[in-house]
């Protein structure tokens, strides 16, 4: 399945999906949730408050802004196996288990730190695009 990427400029909204029915939506930071299908694979990714809590990638940010969705050429499963939780919970147990963190230190999370890895190779797909600044 082809993976879309889009960016709103306006709200700040990073969207990263496959096509697929969402079932469910985990939140594993805050701003940042994993949207799963109703067998719990992940089908997409939103970052809301994208350029701040991804802010090493600002210039993709302009590069994406005012475009359509840009297919990339890599596959979910590429991006699912960084994100899994190491404990080998599910994305459904994902929540729980960083709930329990201290909330002052959330800017430093796991989960945070897997979404900028993850983000850092969706952006190499990004390189062909001629930036358009809003």
């Amino acid at each position: 399945m082809t993976l879309k990427l889009h960016y709103d400029a306006e709200f700040d909204i990073l969207h990263l999906a496959q096509d697929g029915i969402e079932d469910e939506v985990v939140e594993i930071h805050p701003g940042i949730t994993l949207e799963l299908d109703c067998e719990g694979a992940l089908i997409g990714i939103e970052v809301l408050g994208a350029s701040t809590l991804l802010k090493d990638s600002l210039l993709q940010f302009g590069k994406l802004a005012n475009r359509s969705p840009v297919e990339l050429t890599m596959e979910m499963n590429e991006i699912d196996a960084p994100l899994r939780p190491r404990d080998g919970k599910g994305y459904r147990e994902y929540f729980d288990s960083f709930a329990e963190h201290d909330s002052t230190q959330l800017s430093d999370s796991e989960a945070l730190i897997s979404v900028r890895q993850t983000f850092a190779a969706v952006w190499k797909q990004t390189a062909h695009i001629t930036p358009s600044y809003c």
